[in-house]
C-alpha cells in the first residue's frame, strides 16, 4: 500500500495485493509500481522483523530477505509499525471524522475528513480495492445479549479477511503530522493526482508480508 501525507490529508493512492509469490517477485513488482518516487519510510508488520533460526542454526527474518541485495528487485528496508489494535482504531476514527478546519481535496469544501482512498478504476488500475472493502467489512465479536441488547467485545471477528486493513490501521497509527490551519480554498493546478504526487509530498509506503500475502 502506498500513502501520501499531503497538506491536510493522508491518502492511500496505490495498492499491490498478491498472494503466493516469492519475495524477489514482490520486490520487482513494488519497484515497478514505485517508479522514481522517493519515500520517507517503509513500514511493516513488526512480526516480520522477528528473527528465527533455520535448520543450520542461522537466524534471519522476512525483513532481512526484503533487504537482501542478492535477491531480484530493489532492496526494501522496513521499519516496524505500531501493532496496538485500540490505538489504531482510534486513529482511524479520528482521521475519518469530519473536521471543520479540513478541506475536501476535490470540492475544497470545509468540514471534511483527513483519510482518503483513490479507488481502483479502468483509468487508474493501481488504485485501492481491497483496502476499501476490508476496512468496511471489519466487525467486532458479539459478547452476548443483555435485556435484548447485543453487546460487543473489543476483539475483531477473526474470519473477516484483514490483510489490507492491517496496512491501513498500521499507517493510520503512525505518528503523522498535519497542518490543521484553516486556509481559503485554492484552485489546484493540473490534476489532483499530479498534485498528490508532486515533490512537496511526504510519501510513505507500508508493506504487510504476513500470511503469504504482500500488500502495499
Amino acid at each position: 500500500m502506498w500513502f501520501s501525507l499531503y497538506k491536510q490529508w493522508l491518502i492511500c493512492y496505490r495498492e499491490y495485493y498478491q498472494a503466493d509469490a516469492r519475495i524477489s517477485e514482490h520486490r520487482k513488482a513494488i519497484a515497478e509500481y514505485s517508479g522514481n518516487e522517493q519515500y520517507t519510510l517503509s513500514l511493516c508488520d513488526p512480526d516480520i522483523l522477528k528473527k528465527k533460526p533455520d535448520k543450520l542454526g542461522y537466524t534471519s527474518s522476512i525483513a532481512d530477505d526484503y533487504a537482501d541485495k542478492n535477491l531480484g528487485g530493489d532492496p526494501i528496508y522496513f521499519q516496524g509499525a505500531d501493532n496496538n489494535e485500540m490505538r489504531a482504531r482510534n486513529a482511524i476514527d479520528e482521521l475519518l471524522a469530519k473536521d471543520s478546519d479540513v478541506q475536501h481535496p476535490i470540492t475544497q469544501n470545509f468540514d471534511a475528513p483527513r483519510l482518503y482512498f483513490l479507488k481502483r478504476s479502468e483509468r487508474y488500475p493501481l488504485g485501492c480495492a481491497h483496502a476499501i472493502s476490508e476496512t468496511r467489512q471489519q466487525r467486532r465479536e458479539e459478547a452476548g445479549i443483555v435485556n435484548g441488547e447485543t453487546h460487543f467485545s473489543n476483539k475483531r471477528v477473526e474470519s473477516v479477511v484483514d490483510h489490507a486493513y492491517d496496512d491501513v490501521r498500521y499507517m493510520c497509527s503512525y505518528k503523522t503530522t498535519f497542518r490543521p490551519k484553516k486556509e481559503k480554498p485554492k484552485k489546484i493546478e493540473g490534476t489532483f493526482i499530479g498534485a498528490l504526487l508532486s515533490r512537496g509530498n511526504r510519501r510513505l509506503r507500508y508493506g504487510n508480508v504476513g500470511h503469504g500475502v504482500n500488500t502495499f
